[in-house]
């Protein structure tokens, strides 16, 4: 009697057994075909912005977010909903390029596509009168962050901007007096000086002296003004070069001077202050020795920079809308069109400015309404490979007079 209970309890235990066992076969079984039955049907855009949302359309998706993980390459994108039909995800802040999505789903790869995650570095960017914005470069998105506490001259500080070290300097000037604005975009503080034009004697004479440009020299540490004096026979003016330390707040007469047509743009690079003039003429000023020699060239230039040893700068021809860009080998005077009139004119003051992606960038026109009205925008045009990227500016005029200051990270 003893040995049939134990025999039974035997074969119970293992018949228990036998059917746990199965069970659990199923299951597993279950979950592999729930797995495998995964469909990726479509997903859009397939091009965007880092923090754009990316739609993937498909079947039989597993709806727990924590069993999914959305690759962009190896880096992984924040899937904000999913249901058995559809994952919606934010696209990665990485750089621009292209990368392969797929889903990884409990350990099993599905291969969804190519996407491309498009450039939208932002850029600090002054316009008058003493407004700060910080504008995407790739939406066009335009934000203002702050607006300086001055009661600016509205028509004295157009072209006469510069920028170094977050600090803005800005020459700020009426008929009787002008002050140089060093502004802290770090601290958001505003320190002022004070000169009279009666301290500059060249000028005391004249009817409506300006300052002309002013560039900051990172070699020297000094603040470089030039100043116009009366309009002379020719259409000629007298310029008179001055210096201004920051630090010392010290205002020099820099003992140079010359007559010149109307200077379209000025740029400094290795203590070399590279003037361009209405009548195509180069003015180059060695800050060093404060001497001067000139180029003739065959184009007025606008916004000019110093980039890989050459100047390049913005000419537009009056009978056109849009301008091109064009470099100048200064030892031989060799202009060269690079852009052919692709480029919008929309802001002819100011330096060129270059992102850290060898792009130019500037404010354009990107288009005329029936009425004449143009939009304000945004172009990149790439150094390296001639390519031109052009977005409409949302919701903001920032006009004539903007000066984009520094690459945001």
């Amino acid at each position: 009697m003893k040995t049939l209970t134990l025999f039974k309890t035997f074969f119970f235990t293992i018949l228990i057994i036998s059917c746990t066992s199965d069970d659990s076969s199923t299951i597993v079984q279950e979950d592999t075909e729930q797995i495998s039955q995964i469909l990726i049907n479509s997903y859009t855009p397939n091009q965007g912005f880092p923090n754009d949302v990316i739609t993937i359309n498909g079947e039989n998706f597993n709806t727990l977010i924590s069993n999914n993980t959305l690759l962009f390459n190896n880096v992984i994108a924040n899937i904000t909903s999913i249901t058995t039909t559809q994952i919606k995800a934010e696209i990665p802040n990485e750089p621009a390029g292209n990368y392969n999505i797929s889903l990884n789903v409990n350990d099993e790869i599905f291969t969804i596509g190519n996407f491309e995650i498009l450039d939208n570095s932002k850029i600090l960017v002054y316009s008058p009168l003493g407004q700060i914005h910080e504008v995407y470069t790739g939406s066009g998105e335009c934000n203002l962050i702050n607006t300086i506490n001055y009661d600016f001259w509205s028509q004295g500080n157009l072209n006469v901007i510069d920028f170094s070290e977050d600090i803005l300097y800005i020459a700020d000037f009426s008929s009787s007096e002008f002050r140089i604005l060093q502004y802290n975009l770090s601290t958001n503080t505003l320190e002022t000086t004070s000169n009279t034009f009666s301290n500059i004697p060249e000028l005391t004479s004249t009817n409506f002296p300006a300052i002309t440009a002013i560039n900051f020299n990172i070699s020297d540490g000094l603040l470089y003004l030039l100043f116009a004096g009366d309009d002379q026979a020719n259409e000629s003016f007298p310029y008179y070069l001055y210096t201004f330390n920051p630090q010392t707040e010290e205002f020099l007469n820099a003992n140079l001077s010359f007559n010149l047509d109307i200077i379209r743009s000025a740029y400094i690079s290795n203590n070399t202050w590279y003037l361009s003039s209405n009548n195509s003429l180069i003015i180059n000023i060695d800050l060093q020795s404060s001497t001067t020699s000139s180029q003739l060239i065959n184009k007025p230039l606008h916004k000019t920079f110093k980039y890989n040893n050459l100047l390049y700068g913005i000419y537009k021809n009056p009978s056109q809308i849009e301008a091109t860009l064009t470099s100048l080998e200064t030892s031989s005077g060799n202009l060269t069109d690079i852009s052919n009139n692709t480029l919008g004119f929309l802001n002819p003051s100011g330096s060129g400015f270059i992102n850290t992606q060898n792009q130019f960038i500037d404010f354009t026109i990107v288009s005329n309404d029936n009425n004449g009205f143009t939009n304000n925008g945004i172009y990149k045009y790439n150094l390296q490979d001639n390519t031109l990227y052009k977005v409409y500016l949302e919701n903001q005029d920032l006009g004539y007079g903007t000066k984009i200051l520094k690459e945001l990270n």
